[in-house]
Formats: C-alpha cells, structure tokens, sequence
C-alpha cells in the first residue's frame, strides 16, 4: 500500500481486536523530496530509552522517542537513485490494550557484548496517546489504565527471570 491511510490486514482475532495497532513510517529523499510510507499492524509497542542522563526517563520520553525524526539515513531513492534520505516512524492507530515493551537490551560494537540498561522508567497508571497523521495532525484519543507489568530480574539477556505485577 502507499498511503498509511490505507487498512491493515486484520487478523480476524479476539486478540487482535483489542491488542493491534498500526504503525506508519515515511522515507522521504533529501535531494529530491520523493517519499515513501509503509504501515504495519503491532501487537507490541517497542519503544527505545533515551541516550544515558542524570534525570529520571518517563514512559512518555520512551514514546516521543520513538516518533522522533531520524535526520539522516542511508536509503536509496527511487526516483533519483541518491541515498540520504530522513525517516519518521508513528502510530497511526493506538489499540483498546497497548502493550508497551522497553527496549532495554543493548549491543557494544567494539565489545562485541550485549548489555542491560537499568535506569529506572516513570511509567504513569494514567496516561493518554493520540493517534497521529500523516501531516502530524493529531486523531483519536487513547487513554490507558496501566494494570499489569513484568520485571526482568539479571544483568543480560541470556540469564534472569521476570516476574509479573498487577495492580
């Protein structure tokens, strides 16, 4: 499809029906301007920590993050076959229960290791998301009442184990 306007395969699921949503993403040529969008169903939000800072991270930072423009990315344009291009990523749909995953698992190049972060994530048991178009105008309102959480308790992602909370 070429428009994020455009409607997602469903999965015909009771799962589906309540936990899906779409993301949309959009390449767009620094040279020429042509674009590209693409959407996708999700069942879980990834969303990454923002770089290391002395402040408390707030679950909305983690959000914004995610829908943050990447400035330059290799990409080949083709219409003009140049290849810096930007890219934006955001929900176009948010579904009845979000599912929120941090991505708090990260890889050291130089090391050749994986590491954890552990910094500590203000996640409100009230919070609200609107879905977003195209052009940044904002559309439905979602609001969330956190009610269950997982822990993972170990210093990587090959050893620990989670536990699961509800409130």
């Amino acid at each position: 499809p070429s428009s994020c306007s455009d409607e997602v395969t469903d999965l015909h699921s009771v799962v589906s029906k309540f936990v899906a949503g779409r993301l949309c993403s959009e390449v767009k040529c620094k040279t020429c301007g042509y674009s590209t969008q693409n959407h996708e169903q999700f069942f879980t939000l990834s969303v990454p920590l923002p770089p290391r800072r002395a402040r408390q991270v707030h679950l909305q930072d983690c959000l914004q993050l995610l829908e943050n423009e990447e400035s330059s990315i290799l990409w080949c344009c083709d219409k003009c076959k140049h290849s810096e291009a930007s890219k934006k990523i955001w929900v176009a749909s948010h579904p009845k229960i979000l599912i929120v995953h941090l991505e708090r698992f990260g890889y050291t190049v130089s090391t050749g290791r994986r590491f954890k972060r552990d910094d500590p994530v203000t996640v409100p048991t009230l919070f609200s998301r609107h879905d977003r178009q195209a052009d940044g105008s904002l559309g439905e309102q979602a609001v969330y009442d956190l009610f269950a959480w997982t822990d993972h308790h170990g210093s990587d992602d090959s050893s620990g184990h989670y536990t699961a909370h509800s409130r």
